[in-house]
């Protein structure tokens, strides 16, 4: 059995080799080239909902501080697991400590200065901590 094959038969031949294999090269980057689509826009929906909870804590802690009910049961929702686990626990050991504060005799001048200077501070530290992640993204 012998095979006659003319040069138009060959170039046929290796034309559609070629195609396969580029159609292989070709779905094989499609689906890298998707996959990192995928990771970064979750990427960027992460920043945008750390950026949210972000913004929400700021507006607590900068407009309505007197009210540490309403930060608690922020703190204790779903949106706040977006904050980072720094600013996270900042909150939540100044909020502990404020606690002790508040313990004590209200009406003693010095108690309420310091309280009112603790709780300044903590604002301010917070505060910092939070305008650090909204201007710096991909601090993480």
């Amino acid at each position: 059995m012998q095979l006659n094959l003319t040069l138009q038969d060959i170039l046929t031949i290796g034309l559609g080799i070629i195609a396969l294999v580029s159609l292989v090269l070709t779905i094989n980057y499609r689906k890298k080239y998707l996959k990192q689509l995928e990771i970064n826009l979750n990427t960027r929906l992460l920043h945008e909902d750390r950026k949210k909870a972000l913004s929400e804590l700021y507006g607590m802690i900068t407009d309505n501080f007197d009210n540490t009910f309403e930060i608690k049961n922020f703190l204790d929702s779903p949106e706040s697991l977006y904050l980072p686990d720094v600013t996270r626990t900042r909150v939540v050991f100044f909020l502990d400590e404020l606690k002790k504060y508040n313990k004590d005799d209200y009406y003693n001048l010095d108690k309420i200065k310091e309280r009112e200077k603790y709780i300044e501070d903590g604002k301010r530290k917070i505060r910092g901590n939070i305008e650090d992640y909204l201007t710096n993204p991909n601090r993480d």
